[in-house]
Formats: structure tokens, sequence, C-alpha cells
């Protein structure tokens, strides 16, 4: 499973084919199809996953610093800024942002602007959550819409082009790492814990299920030094 096929098998990826070729031949053993269960002494592979990276206060700083020269530039452009800045304080994800459209922003609620992360599929349906969005981001968003007049997403654009935005927004920010979404999403979580956020309003925030948060749970007390 692991070397002798032509493909890439990460750990995790063997952990799940372990998993399943066990539980397959558990099953023809209990229900008698086979005398014995070849499967019974094959090591269980637990995976786990490196840290993700993310943004230290200081580069965190320096990259909405780097969004937002381009709002002040000669010819002003409010994209870069209107993108990272919704990335870092939200941790919606790469296609969770390609799917927003114009009708999902919301800037006069009773609870102040917030934004609807919605799927098309029933059965992601459990992932849709309202988000509340910060007061500060409005005046870029509304910069944002008058530049680029966007008629149904709110980013029209490819997901490569929008992963060039970020990477051209940490050069020029001066980052050794590579600003990505996935870098934005943790570093957004990462805040939210370091500031004393409920847990469970944190995995909310993000979208994912009790039993993915065990896993992300843990990642972010790794990150954030905690011994609890």
């Amino acid at each position: 499973m692991e070397k002798e096929r032509d493909v890439p098998c990460s750990p995790k990826t063997l952990a799940r084919r372990i998993t399943a070729t066990k539980s397959l031949f558990r099953w023809l053993h209990q229900y008698g199809v086979l005398v014995v269960d070849p499967a019974d002494k094959v090591a269980q592979r637990s995976a786990i996953s490196p840290l993700p990276t993310v943004l230290t206060p200081e580069e965190y700083d320096a990259a909405l610093l780097a969004a937002d020269r381009h709002r002040r530039g000669a010819k002003p452009d409010a994209r870069p800024y209107a993108l990272v800045y919704l990335l870092l304080t939200t941790g919606i994800k790469k296609s969770e942002t390609l799917g927003i459209k114009l009708e999902h922003v919301e800037l006069d609620t009773p609870n102040g602007p917030q934004i609807f992360i919605r799927y098309a599929s029933p059965a992601n349906r459990y992932k849709e959550r309202k988000l509340i969005l910060p007061d500060d981001w409005v005046p870029a968003y509304n910069e944002y819409l008058a530049q680029y007049h966007p008629t149904e997403q709110l980013f029209p654009w490819s997901p490569r082009r929008l992963e060039y935005l970020l990477e051209d927004i940490g050069n020029e920010a001066g980052l050794t790492k590579h600003l990505s979404f996935d870098m934005c999403r943790w570093t957004c979580a990462l805040n939210d814990y370091r500031a004393g956020e409920e847990p469970d309003k944190i995995r909310q925030k993000l979208g994912v299920s009790k039993i993915q948060w065990r896993e992300l749970h843990n990642k972010l007390k790794q990150l954030s030094g905690s011994k609890e």
C-alpha cells in the first residue's frame, strides 16, 4: 500500500487505507465469509500531520500594511486589502471565498456587518454560517466595489489568480513564508484562540464538525504553547 504502487502515498492516506482494509476483513470474518481475519495482525498506523504555518503578529501587520499600500497608491486598488483582511479575520477557506456572492455580504444588520458562507450541495449545509465582519473592513469593501464593479461573485477570478495575489502581498511584506489561504485561516483561528475565544465558537466560525475539531483544537494548543 505504501511503496509498491506508482502513486505517492502520504501517511494520512496510508492510515485511511489500513483502517478501511482492516474494517473490511473484520466484517468478512465476523459474518463467516472468512474463517480467519488476514488483516488482524496488521498494525494500525496513526498519521499525525505537521503543524500548519501561521503568521506572527509582526508578519500579520506587515501583510496588512503591504495590502493597504495598494489602496493609497497613485492608482488605488482595494482588492488586495479587501481579500487579505477578509481571510485573516474570518478564517474562510479558498473554496468558500470563491463561492461568496454580493448578496451574501450584509452591512446593515443589528449585529453589524456580516457575511453568509453558503454551500450549493445539501451535504455541506452544516458548514453554512454567518460571520461577523470587522467594521474597518467595510470602507475597503466599498472602495473595491467602486473600482471593480463585480456583478455576482464577490471575487470573480480563478483560484490561481487569487493565490498569486496573496503570494504577491506576502513578497511585498517581506515574508519568508508563502502567504496562502490556509495560512490565513490558521492564523485567524490561532488569534481567536489566543484572545480567549470559546473553542466551540472557533469551531463554528471555521465551519468544521466536532470530529474534525479534535485535531484542529490540538494543533491550536500546540501553536499557542498551551499545556492544557
